[in-house]
């Protein structure tokens, strides 16, 4: 209660939660794609995190920071209360993209067809797949009834997926 003047008061309250520990989980070991960023999202209870390595980090003192490491990295959590703290690690694993190819352009004449083929992945999805009896599959051949440019698409082994990679058949 505060009184400033004869009559003049206020008076607020506040709570204070009191625990006997930090509670914190850094969270599962992830696996990216080399380039790719990943927000952290640790559990806890605390209200003060730092991170380290910080120059990973787009800010060592948020709960949820935003990471991009170029290799594998392990990145070590403190979280506090007060002067009680608790510390935790998650490692991000990197893998590159898989080194998708989707060969060269291609002139044929209508109503040829054509078998394309792509490679550097564990799967493939070709698309439009319109023409294409199964568009799943890294070598099949189209028939295509006009200029199509056919697009794919390689994930690796983990299932990240590269960029599509086109092919152009006039």
């Amino acid at each position: 209660t505060l009184t400033e003047t004869p009559g003049c008061f206020a008076t607020q309250s506040v709570r204070v939660n009191v625990v006997d520990r930090v509670a914190l989980d850094a969270g599962n070991d992830t696996t990216i794609c080399q380039t790719d960023s990943v927000r952290l999202h640790p559990v806890s209870n605390g209200l003060n995190y730092v991170w380290t390595p910080v120059a990973l980090l787009n800010n060592s003192s948020l709960k949820n920071p935003t990471v991009a490491p170029m290799s594998n990295t392990t990145f070590h959590v403190i979280s506090s209360i007060g002067k009680c703290s608790t510390s935790g690690d998650i490692a991000i694993n990197v893998v590159p993209y898989p080194k998708a190819n989707a060969g060269v352009d291609t002139s044929i004449c209508f109503p040829a067809s054509y078998q394309l083929r792509a490679t550097g992945g564990a799967s493939y999805l070709w698309s439009p797949s319109n023409f294409l009896n199964n568009p799943t599959l890294p070598a099949l051949v189209t028939p295509p009834p006009q200029s199509i440019r056919n697009l794919v698409t390689v994930k690796d082994f983990f299932g990240f997926p590269k960029p599509p990679f086109s092919r152009l058949l006039i």
